[in-house]
């Protein structure tokens, strides 16, 4: 099985030594928005560990109403960009590259829980998910500024080192609100599924150098609704990606809560296998990977989970279907995950304890 997962694969200039890429995971361990020293040492003996390529957890663009809690990430101030760049100082120094996964959480989030409880909370049309008045809808300015934001902190995040950004376009949050059609009503341009985040892209594009990866991330499950769908046809995905990918996409990451679900009837095909089908563009398969039994959000509930093998979806990638492997429980609760299953050592994986989201061994 180690043969699949220790291929290479290089993205722009940036070379991965393998296929496992950490999935992103908002742990906490955060002081105003500044990861801790502990989360420091999270990503620094993953990658010591071989893990191929990490992603952080989802982090608050440079914009006051970006952010959704207290104890997650920003790029914004001093102090949380000089804690990411010794994170990413750390990372290199391991041998591994590093993606920032930017995001801003639009109508999700409540303002006493955020980092800024004074700013306003926006969204495409002033709707939360559940298709209520909640929030603004962000006026053609706002919407200007937001992806001057996210042009800007990707930006910081080149100047800080990392190989590149991931942009959240999933679960829910600002970009994926007006992907999906229940909370984005609007009647303008905007109305358009990918317009949005099509005009991130581009920003991000223009402002970062040739070298600098960009990846999306998006999916069809939301934190409040795990059964809503952006595309009910390949049709509409298609609709929804492709304008993405040609906006300078590098690479994607089709976020499932179970990677091996067929997205479609009539197919066998995985989000990631639609998506690599649709874009043509290296793809990250992700959801449950490496676990038996219950899907991630069971850790909230204190519920641990039993370590298997990957070896269905090692089998798919090898046969084309996507390009790598994110994996999140695992790595959460075992640091040496990455280098037992690039040598065949499952036997050794330790079990997911749910303790591992607080105690980041």
């Amino acid at each position: 099985m180690t043969t699949g997962l220790n291929s290479p694969l290089r993205i722009r200039s940036t070379e991965l030594a393998n296929r496992i890429v950490i999935a992103p995971m908002g742990v906490g361990h955060c002081d105003n928005g500044a990861p801790d020293d502990d989360l420091r040492a999270f990503y620094r003996r993953r990658a010591e560990n071989g893990v191929g390529l990490l992603i952080t957890g989802a982090t608050f663009i440079d914009h006051p109403t970006a952010s959704n809690h207290v104890l997650l990430p920003s790029i914004a101030g001093q102090q949380a960009q000089d804690s990411w760049g010794r994170i990413v100082g750390d990372v290199h120094a391991a041998g591994a590259p590093i993606l920032l996964q930017i995001e801003h959480a639009g109508t999700d989030r409540n303002p006493d829980f955020s980092l800024d409880p004074t700013a306003r909370i926006l969204g495409p049309s002033g709707v939360d998910q559940h298709g209520r008045a909640y929030g603004e809808s962000m006026s053609p300015d706002d919407i200007d500024e937001i992806i001057a934001a996210f042009a800007r902190s990707a930006r910081t995040a080149e100047h800080l080192g990392f190989d590149g950004v991931e942009v959240h376009g999933a679960h829910g949050f600002l970009i994926d609100q007006f992907i999906w059609g229940k909370t984005n009503t609007r009647d303008d341009e905007y109305r358009e599924p990918s317009r949005f985040a099509v005009e991130v892209i581009q920003a991000i594009r223009a402002s970062t150098g040739p070298d600098f990866i960009v990846s999306f991330r998006w999916s069809q499950w939301k934190m409040h609704d795990f059964a809503a769908q952006v595309a009910k046809t390949p049709g509409e995905l298609e609709r929804v990606l492709r304008p993405i990918a040609d906006a300078g996409v590098d690479l994607f990451h089709a976020s499932t809560r179970r990677w091996w679900e067929p997205l479609f009837p009539g197919s066998p095909l995985t989000a990631a296998g639609w998506t690599k089908k649709i874009t043509s563009m290296p793809t990250i398969a992700v959801g449950s990977v490496g676990t038996t039994g219950a899907v991630f959000h069971s850790v909230f509930q204190g519920r641990g989970a039993k370590a298997t093998a990957p070896t269905g979806a090692v089998e798919r990638m090898q046969q084309g279907e996507f390009d790598l492997i994110a994996a999140g429980r695992p790595l959460l609760g075992d640091s040496e995950w990455a280098v037992k299953a690039l040598s065949d050592r499952f036997g050794e994986v330790r079990d997911f304890d749910a303790h591992a989201l607080a105690e980041l061994r």
